[in-house]
């Protein structure tokens, strides 16, 4: 018998559109129907048709809005903090009812597509409200020491949530997770592949421009959500360093200027306008063919970002398009360049050992590529949508028990 299965989606922002089109579309590749939650149900079911039109079959999958911010004018703010997670649990509740009555069946599981810790109120209302069997993907999961810990050693981020007694299963980016939270909750943990659209279109407009820019020379990108802790500032200094003249560099995405403080944003500016051999193409690319263009125009992939402990799609990106990446010293994404061998690594913030991986990736990649011997296929295959559906499945089959 088929099952229902709800994916809840917060926002559809960078890559979580994306991995809510993904999960829904293995959710269905595993035989189950689908109840597609999110803000933009329109623009999920775009994307999710894109795979092919039978993934957007009435019979199989349902898109309905869900709306996540409440704000009653009428009452002070301190009152309203309190109320949202209940009436966001009521909206949720009546958005699968009008989608159980569509498929004459109840909800039988469902899975946060990506939970961080401010949400973890209203799912936790969620969750004590619907009393269905559930998992979800605990992004940033990571695990400290604790007295109080639930297994007298350690507690890991949102554990009062995933000690619900409806839970079935965690889901984890970070492969360092699975034990200490199995251990803690006593539950499955499923280490999920970070999914990452690879369509790509030939001679994409995006990618002719940039290495048009980079006129034969080799070319340094960075992309995606282009905030301060991302290295930005970093790579900006190296760009206008008499050292890179023979390299081009490109700047490709969405500036958030709230981030940068008074003297980033003052450096920042200077170098959109002086930084010689450099593009700045800083509007959002959506994911797919057009952000996948850029990364294919490119030599090396930028990624060394500051005090980031977490995982990141653009080493995905990397693996698939076999680009190699610089990124910093000290957390899970060094652990991964280094046991994959897909680029270098250095102290975070250096701009003399920016240099110097540049040069060691650019000057002779051949010699540099046969005696480091990358691991791309491995990292992708790790990486896959098939790896995704066999992670599904394990996260399904404790709703089954």
């Amino acid at each position: 018998m088929k099952r229902l299965v709800a994916i809840i989606e917060w926002n559809l922002d960078g890559h979580r559109l994306p991995w809510f089109s993904y999960y829904c579309r293995a959710c269905l590749d595993l035989g189950c129907q689908v109840v597609a939650l999110c803000p933009e149900p329109e623009k999920a079911r775009e994307y999710v048709s894109s795979f092919d039109e039978k993934y957007c079959d009435d019979a199989r999958i349902r898109f309905a809005k869900l709306r996540v911010s409440f704000s009653p004018r009428f009452v002070p703010g301190r009152i309203r903090r309190k109320i949202r997670p209940y009436l966001f649990a009521s909206h949720v509740r009546d958005r699968l009812k009008e989608a159980e009555r569509d498929f004459g069946r109840k909800t039988d599981f469902f899975f946060f597509s990506c939970l961080l810790e401010h949400e973890e109120w209203y799912a936790r209302k969620l969750v004590d409200t619907l009393h269905i069997p559930w998992s979800g993907l605990n992004l940033h999961a990571r695990v400290n020491p604790s007295r109080n810990g639930s297994n007298g050693t350690h507690v890991f981020s949102m554990q009062s949530l995933f000690e619900s007694r409806d839970l079935v299963s965690v889901g984890v980016i970070d492969e360092e997770m699975d034990l200490p939270i199995a251990q803690a909750l006593n539950k499955p943990v499923v280490v999920m592949p970070e999914i990452s659209d690879e369509r790509y279109q030939k001679n994409h407009p995006f990618e002719e421009r940039f290495r048009r820019f980079a006129n034969g020379s080799k070319l340094v990108l960075v992309p995606g959500h282009l905030r301060p802790n991302k290295g930005i500032i970093n790579l900006a200094k190296v760009a206008m360093d008499p050292a890179m003249s023979k390299v081009a560099f490109a700047f490709v995405g969405e500036v958030p200027w709230g981030l940068f403080s008074a003297k980033e944003r003052e450096f920042f500016e200077y170098a959109i306008t002086h930084a010689p051999s450099s593009i700045f193409h800083l509007n959002a690319i959506p994911d797919g063919p057009e952000y996948n263009a850029a990364i294919r125009s490119c030599d090396v992939l930028f990624a060394a970002y500051h005090d980031f402990s977490h995982s990141s799609n653009t080493l995905s990106k990397a693996a698939i398009f076999q680009k190699p990446l610089i990124v910093s010293d000290g957390y899970l994404m060094a652990k991964r360049v280094r046991a994959y061998r897909m680029g270098e690594v250095i102290p975070q913030n250096n701009s003399e050992a920016t240099i110097q991986a540049i040069e060691r990736l650019t000057q002779d990649y051949p010699g540099w590529e046969a005696r480091v011997k990358p691991r791309w296929r491995e990292y992708e295959e790790r990486h896959s949508y098939k790896a995704l559906i066999e992670a599904f499945a394990k996260l399904l089959s404790g709703a089954s028990k």
